[in-house]
């Protein structure tokens, strides 16, 4: 029933990190090429590249991600540090310190934790599943990505337009320890659970 679905706490928190992931991402997706186009003055082709890094390197690393899933149990923590880590590029990249060459790769490194964090999510959800349909409960939590995009894109908007690109990444890698909080959150009403 929807009222379990809506009073579970651990499917509420994966609902919320599904809407700070979503969030985190739809900025890099969306806005990095602008943004990287008035911090170093470069065409939009040349920094399409950046972005095109990351979406390679994102879908590179779900494959792996799947063994490292299954390679562990503990996958809160997978999670965790995938999520500090493309927390931290993005954030790297917002201080404007590197070099465009080197924001390909560091912006490719917050790619792949992307792509290897989605297995151990996906167990995640399972595994809050409890007695409840596994295919409603995904239905349900997975519906966060389009609550984060569809409220997010106007803020970034909002904030490129204020003519300071740098807080397009510092943003997305705020939704990322967003994500972090919601994971260490949910692994401990999951413990209150058992």
């Amino acid at each position: 029933p929807w009222r379990d679905l809506l009073t579970s706490r651990p499917i509420l928190l994966m609902f919320l990190y599904f809407i700070c992931a979503s969030a985190a991402n739809a900025g890099i997706v969306h806005f990095s090429v602008p943004a990287l186009g008035q911090m170093y003055g470069i065409p939009v082709v040349g920094a399409a590249v950046a972005l095109t890094a990351y979406q390679l390197s994102s879908l590179a690393c779900v494959l792996p991600g799947g063994f490292l899933a299954d390679w562990t149990k503990r996958h809160d923590l997978v999670m965790v540090g995938c999520l500090l880590v493309a927390a931290t590029m993005i954030a790297l990249i917002g201080f404007d310190l590197v070099p465009f060459w080197l924001v390909i790769g560091v912006i490719g490194v917050g790619g792949a934790m992307r792509g290897l964090v989605n297995a151990a999510r996906d167990v995640s959800v399972r595994h809050s599943a409890g007695g409840h349909s596994v295919g409603t409960v995904f239905a349900f939590v997975s519906s966060g990505f389009l609550f984060g995009g569809a409220l997010t894109l106007p803020v970034y908007g909002y904030l490129l337009d204020l003519g300071s690109p740098q807080i397009v990444f510092w943003t997305s890698a705020v939704f990322s320890i967003g994500s972090v909080t919601t994971v260490i959150l949910h692994n401990r009403a999951k413990r209150a659970e058992a």
